[in-house]
């Protein structure tokens, strides 16, 4: 259900906030496959998908700000950008060769044939979550919300900057913002605590914002972002009345009572076993 799976994104990225090592997204797997039968394997690859767009989308909207910076600015935003890309690139290379029937005979060929036909469900569970980057028109409309995404963020940064009286162009605070997201690719602190106010204030300043100003901004909008996140993340998880039974369980056996129904509802929008 639509609204289920928004207010599960919700609580995820709450989770998130103040849980290590990407527990918002093991929570997302383990709650779609008790509640309604999603193969852990096809939400990890969506969540996958997901992050492989925003990422070709981050270096095209990187690559038209580069020549409006300058020194430092333009070595930041596309030394993130690019390295992100190429991390992507590199992993849906590998998913792709995966899938195909004839590499999965390779590869599994050097498994104990007591895993083959597991490790091929994992496969094909995968690539099911990939399913819509292969359909234009979904491909089209996932770009489109994603990049609207993108600019309503952008906004809430330039109102920031507005109470601060930067002066800088509209498209500095889209920079900053691609540069506050790529602080948390990598989690070195938690809630990106430290490396997104370095790399937010560091763009500002290289469109002309005063460090003093442009601090200030990433101060604001990082507490902006970790508030919202969080309220949003306990009202989510309160209206989804999630618990340890929904996080907490490893065989499909544990599987809610709604988990079968859901799942042959999605059946025909998976791709085929062989």
């Amino acid at each position: 259900p639509l609204g289920a799976t928004m207010l599960l994104v919700l609580a995820a990225t709450g989770v998130s906030l103040v849980l290590p090592f990407r527990a918002g997204a093991a929570m997302q797997v383990q709650v779609m496959r008790r509640r309604y039968g999603v193969e852990r394997a096809s939400v990890a690859g969506t969540l996958v998908a997901e992050g492989l767009i925003d990422a070709f989308e981050m270096l095209a909207i990187a690559l038209a700000l580069v020549p409006t910076l300058s020194g430092i600015g333009q070595t930041l935003l596309l030394t993130a950008s690019l390295s992100v890309a190429g991390l992507a690139v590199l992993m849906a290379i590998i998913i792709a060769l995966a899938g195909r029937r004839g590499g999965r005979r390779r590869w599994q060929a050097v498994l104990p044939r007591r895993l083959r036909e597991s490790s091929a469900r994992v496969v094909a569970d995968l690539a099911a979550g990939f399913a819509p980057l292969g359909s234009i028109p979904s491909l089209l409309r996932l770009t489109v919300v994603t990049l609207a995404g993108w600019m309503v963020a952008m906004v809430g940064y330039w109102m920031v900057g507005q109470a601060f009286g930067l002066a800088v162009p509209v498209y500095a605070y889209l920079a900053a913002e691609i540069v506050g997201d790529l602080a948390g690719v990598v989690p070195v602190t938690q809630a990106s605590l430290g490396p997104y106010e370095l790399g937010v204030s560091g763009v500002l300043v290289a469109f002309g914002a005063g460090p003093d100003a442009a601090a200030a901004v990433a101060l604001v909008t990082h507490g902006g972002i970790i508030l919202s996140e969080g309220v949003a993340g306990i009202g989510s998880a309160w209206a989804l009345r999630l618990s340890g039974r929904d996080l907490f369980y490893i065989h499909p056996d544990d599987a809610g009572p709604g988990a079968e129904q859901a799942a042959a509802a999605i059946t025909e929008d998976r791709l085929p076993r062989d």
